[in-house]
């Protein structure tokens, strides 16, 4: 489970910036934390929603942009010749390209609190570190690793890191991630923490109408039944939903055929990476109830903008609520209307339906969820921009508030910031 990312020197976020899942102090009414570490002293709450408000060219997309990046070079590594995890600095700040890049996650994976950090410059992976915490009467630190390539001896192990860790270290590049070399080599400890990012994280960036790709991952969940389910519910008109397979027409054959000797042809050089195409294709058939009880096939095409969307989040949101992990959308209203959003929100703080610890991370503009009192103070950020052109974030827990506080209409007001600047649009118009 995710417990906090931090981030620096990325994009529009200059000075390091936290985002957390760990709840703060006080009476809560919309969520019930999640319990993934109990000592005999204490329980570690994870909160299962996290929203991050703010204007456009804010910077909140940056913050879910950068987990994704960190994620997924921890996934993936360098594959191709060229390092880029350090290009992303901030450009308004000078000194900013001299500085690397940070990234920061605390999270729990088989029941242990990890805490795995990387500083990366221009040209290199410059720093990198794995902790392990130990709760009991007090909280404990040990460090598995730490990586610092400025010392005449870049690696330091902790004694509880078993395993190859000096000839990993060897083999490991200057432009690598020390963690995912180990997870290569099969490095036991390490490669359960590189299995808990790649099984545990989906992201998710706009509105995606690619029928294949969700037909695929309901049929692979086996979730026809429950998206109708939900489909039916929401009031949608559709009665059921129906995964089918059928051939590729010549031309399509064709052309994928070709595509797919360019593809090689650029990718000769680099072994792992490999083009295959389907010879089918798979889509989604909706069907509606006539008037005399029968079901009536459409095709997906035919289904609103609206309708297309619910479907494609509701794929990923019922995917992570079953196997549990961490859900990462961008500006989740995207086509839908306010209250299917408010419902997906609701899903993950139901404790009966979310009963596996999923959490759901998202960035949005929609209100209704603030008036909607479906999130604790503690589950609100806000993101803006500083004089200085650099994106700042905070939660609303910051504020002082009553209960009887309409958050909706405090932020709309202005009173949390996070909102855009406005000017007098039409007298610029005019000189235009």
């Amino acid at each position: 489970m995710l417990m906090r990312f931090r981030l620096a020197n990325y994009k529009s976020f200059l000075e390091e910036s936290e985002l957390t899942f760990v709840p703060a102090r006080g009476n809560r009414s919309c969520s019930k934390p999640i319990y993934p570490l109990q000592s005999r002293t204490n329980e570690v709450g994870v909160l299962p929603v996290a929203a991050i408000y703010g204007a456009n060219a804010s910077g909140k997309s940056n913050v879910l942009k950068g987990l994704m990046l960190f994620v997924k070079e921890i996934i993936n590594g360098s594959r191709s010749k060229k390092f880029t995890l350090g290009e992303q600095w901030f450009k308004l700040e000078p000194d900013a390209e001299f500085t690397p890049t940070m990234f920061e996650l605390d999270f729990v994976a088989n029941d242990t609190h990890y805490t795995y950090g990387i500083e990366a410059g221009r040209k290199r992976i410059e720093q990198e570190w794995l902790y392990k915490w130990k709760y009991g009467k007090k909280k404990t630190r040990a460090v598995l690793f730490h990586r610092n390539d400025a010392e005449e001896e870049p690696y330091h192990f902790g004694r509880q890191l078993k395993g190859r860790n000096k000839i990993i270290s060897e083999l490991t590049k200057a432009t690598s991630l020390f963690l995912t070399t180990a997870a290569t080599a099969n490095h036991a400890e390490l490669g359960q923490i590189h299995e808990y990012f790649k099984s545990n994280f989906s992201f998710r960036f706009g509105y995606q109408d690619i029928e294949a790709f969700d037909a695929t991952h309901i049929e692979q969940s086996k979730l026809e039944t429950k998206v109708s389910g939900f489909l039916s519910k929401l009031d949608t008109g559709i009665h059921r939903i129906q995964v089918f397979e059928e051939e590729l027409d010549s031309d399509s054959k064709k052309i994928l055929k070709a595509l797919s000797g360019s593809f090689s042809e650029i990718s000769k050089d680099d072994p792992d990476v490999r083009f295959e195409f389907p010879e089918k294709k798979k889509g989604i058939q909706t069907f509606h109830r006539s008037s005399n009880g029968d079901d009536i096939p459409f095709s997906f095409t035919e289904e609103s903008l609206g309708t297309r969307a619910l479907i494609s989040i509701l794929t990923p949101v019922l995917i992570i609520l079953e196997k549990g992990g961490t859900l990462v959308i961008d500006e989740i209203e995207d086509s839908l209307h306010a209250l299917m959003t408010t419902e997906i929100v609701k899903l993950f703080q139901d404790e009966t339906v979310n009963s596996v610890g999923a959490q759901l991370l998202f960035s949005t503009h929609e209100t209704h969820i603030l008036g909607s009192k479906i999130l604790d103070r503690d589950q609100v950020w806000f993101c803006e921009k500083s004089k200085e052109g650099a994106s700042v974030l905070y939660p609303l827990s910051s504020f002082r508030l009553q209960k009887t506080d309409n958050m909706e209409r405090g932020y709309l007001g202005g009173r949390f910031g996070g909102l855009p600047i406005i000017g007098e649009l039409t007298s610029l118009t005019r000189e235009v």
